[in-house]
């Protein structure tokens, strides 16, 4: 009786400081409920004196079901190491990004389930793993990667108007007739874009 008493006793103190923590109304805490009447009912009957107060004890015991109770008492040991062990600052803080919504769900739901009806141990390694995967999963940034140096010796001029490209290729070949350029050294690439024009405004009388 006293190692049951003392793995409730532990499981609803971890019961209690992780649903805090998670944020966990008392209202839908249905494990916790359980744990509680379990201990309460632990504490009675280790207070019985003899097995007639043992029976009155049972008897008038607010059991929410004998299995879930039993199940409680049972695994009160198991599961309060597990919470006790796991890295909840890990998993609140994965639980924190945008894409931690759904550990968040998986988990309370879990939590406030009977272990009955829901064993939490491996939706909590679960949840746990994949909130280690969240937080260190390398962020690809969304950046055009920058471009390329130009070759040796190519020189560029980029967004020219046509009146500057112009001017730009008279500087040229004037530099070419001056003998400052080498023209068998200079290979010229055009290209153009061509923009739709603003629609005129239709001022005319029909």
């Amino acid at each position: 009786m006293d190692d049951h008493q003392a793995a409730i006793e532990a499981l609803v103190a971890q019961l209690d400081r992780r649903g805090e923590e998670l944020g966990i109304d008392d209202a839908s805490f249905t494990r916790l409920t359980t744990a509680v009447a379990a201990q309460i009912l632990l504490l009675d009957l280790a207070a019985a004196e003899d097995d007639l107060a043992r029976v009155e004890v049972l008897a008038a015991a607010r059991v929410p079901t004998a299995l879930t109770m039993a199940k409680s008492i049972s695994t009160a040991r198991s599961v309060a190491d597990e919470l006790e062990a796991a890295q909840f600052e890990i998993i609140i803080g994965a639980m924190q990004r945008e894409e931690g919504a759904a550990l968040r769900a998986d988990l309370v739901a879990a939590m406030t389930a009977d272990e009955f009806v829901t064993p939490l141990a491996p939706v909590l390694r679960r949840v746990q793993q994949e909130a280690v995967k969240l937080l260190t999963d390398p962020v690809v940034a969304l950046i055009d990667p920058p471009l390329p140096p130009p070759l040796p010796g190519v020189k560029e001029e980029l967004g020219l108007s046509l009146e500057a490209a112009q001017t730009r290729l008279a500087q040229l070949a004037e530099d070419v007739r001056e003998g400052t350029v080498d023209e068998k050294s200079v290979e010229v690439t055009v290209r153009w874009t061509e923009r739709e024009a603003d629609a005129a405004p239709d001022g005319g009388a029909e």
